[in-house]
Order: structure tokens, then sequence, then C-alpha cells
């Protein structure tokens, strides 16, 4: 079969507030890509595992995925790597590897009415076969690469991209009935979190079957072109309570930007300038902040660089 191309727009994403010390059709044709419905493609845009530099696990992320339809269903899927490539203590392949892959093709069957999960860490998970794990974007021990912004830590980090296909050729279908989401379980702090993942129903159209999977409106629902969010200043003590240990906030943002090719011989990644614009809450207006996101980008807001009142 072969690999696909993702055309889309701007941007799907996943913000976290981090506290510190057949042709099957159930429902009308969305208007833009939804994360409370369901969809015949899906993006989980954070999956995230960690380590300690001793290889001793100190986070997971838990995928989800459900098939509501009474009929078998195949689903295709790319498990990508987020960042780019690196050599330090070793090579580590990333999304601007030149003949290397930076991403692991997995394909599943769900079974009617079907939900299954699984660990990215280790592919497995129940009920169903296992999946490839997570270490094969990046295989090594110890596993994953050290984290520049929190010594003593490594991370393998990207995102998952899984839609409908049919079980001979391989090609996409209209199938509105998947819906998934990820848990991110910290076994390090103690806290776990989840997100829905972004549901992109078949467009006004249809599906086409060629290899390239249009975000457009047309083959599958538009993407957003803006990403409109809340949260606390980096800094805040909001959550704090008097005569408690202060909590400190900041925020961690994880940008995808959907244009992506994952055919073997792929024309190179094209990265996107994403501009914000942040109004607090006496509703001044800051601006001139910038980042330059290459398919794929995660960090702390705290880590961004500060923007202006001009």
């Amino acid at each position: 079969m072969g690999h696909k191309t993702i055309v889309g727009t701007i941007l799907c994403g996943v913000v976290a507030t981090l506290l510190m010390p057949a042709s099957v059709s159930a429902q009308p044709v969305q208007d833009r890509v939804s994360g409370t419905e369901k969809g015949s493609l899906l993006i989980f845009p954070k999956v995230e595992v960690r380590w300690d530099t001793g290889g001793y696990l100190l986070q997971d992320t838990f995928i989800s995925l459900t098939n509501d339809y009474p009929g078998y269903v195949d689903v295709q899927m790319y498990f990508v790597m987020g960042d780019p490539e690196e050599d330090t203590d070793r090579f580590h392949p990333g999304w601007n590897c030149e003949g290397r892959e930076y991403w692991s093709d997995v394909k599943i069957r769900l079974t009617p009415n079907q939900p299954t999960y699984w660990s990215a860490l280790t592919g497995l998970g129940y009920p169903g076969p296992a999946v490839s794990p997570w270490t094969v974007l990046d295989p090594g021990t110890p596993p994953g690469r050290d984290d520049p912004d929190f010594p003593g830590e490594r991370y393998l980090r990207g995102y998952i991209i899984a839609f409908a296909c049919d079980a001979v050729s391989g090609v996409e279908i209209e199938w509105d009935h998947l819906a998934g989401n990820g848990t991110i379980v910290n076994y390090q702090h103690g806290y776990a979190w989840e997100y829905n993942a972004w549901a992109f129903q078949s467009g006004a159209l249809g599906v086409t079957g060629d290899g390239v999977l249009n975000l457009n409106g047309d083959e599958y629902a538009p993407c957003f072109e803006y990403l409109l969010m809340n949260f606390q200043a980096v800094g805040s003590a909001a959550y704090s309570a008097e005569g408690v240990m202060q909590v400190i906030s900041d925020t961690d943002l994880t940008l995808l930007t959907l244009g992506i090719d994952l055919r073997q011989n792929h024309d190179g990644i094209i990265c996107t300038k994403a501009d914000f614009l942040v109004w607090n809450q006496w509703e001044a207006q800051f601006s001139g902040a910038h980042r330059c996101v290459c398919v794929w980008d995660q960090q702390l807001l705290g880590l961004y660089d500060s923007p202006n009142t001009s």
C-alpha cells in the first residue's frame, strides 16, 4: 500500500496547564474538525513517553480508539516523530531525516462496536492485537533523547494520524464512526490528564481514495485557521490557597500544522510561522510573540519569547 500525504490549512493543537511543586454515514457532515464528534480520520496531536536517564519510566501515554458501528473496519495509523533529528549521545531520527524513517506504519482491525486501547510505551492493550511500541521511532538503550529543558529526563514524543481504510487496497474510506482520546499519565508527579482526538468527518464530495487526504471540506472536514484558548499567565499563583503550599502555573502548548508528506520519498518539511496574540484579564493586548513550527512543536509557554505591547 502507498503512503499518504496529509493536506490541510493551519493548526490542530492541544494545551495542558501544568501545576508545578464500507461507506457508512450516520450523521450530518460537520463543517469543520471537531473534538467532540466522531469522524473518518483522527489525529492524536500529543503522544509522549518520558524516562529518567537510568531508563526508569516517568510518563506514558494511553491511546483509546473506538468503532461504534456494527461492522468491521480497518484503521491505518502512522506513529510520527515530532522532533527533528539529533546526533548527541547517539543518532536520533526526526522529521527532517533524509532517507531514514521517522514514522511507523501501523494497521489494525476493529470489530463491530469495539473499543480498544494501548500503551504507547509497550504497544500492549486490550482487546485486540498489539501495535508497535512508541520506541520503534527511536530505539536504543536508554530509549529516547535528553530533554534540554529538564536535565535528568529523556523523552520520545510526536503524534498519531489514524483513518478508516479499505481492508484490501488500503485506501481511505468514509466511516464517520471513529472516536478516540489520549490519556497522559505522569508517574513521577502523580497526575494524569486526557484530551479528545481531533475528528475529521468525510466531506461534501466524499473520500476519493487517491492517497492524498485533503482536509479542505470536500474530502474531509477542514481544520481551523486559528487556535483559541484560555490559560493562566506563566508564574501565576491563582490556584494557590491561603495557608497551603503555593501552586505556580505554566502551560504546555502543542501545535501540529497539517501539511504532512508520509510517502517513502517525501518532498521535505514545510515550516509555518505561528503568530500569537494575547489578551490579559483587563483586555490589554500583547503581540510580537512568534514561533517557527515545522509540522509539530511542543513547549512550555514559560520558555517562549515574551510578547510586547507594541
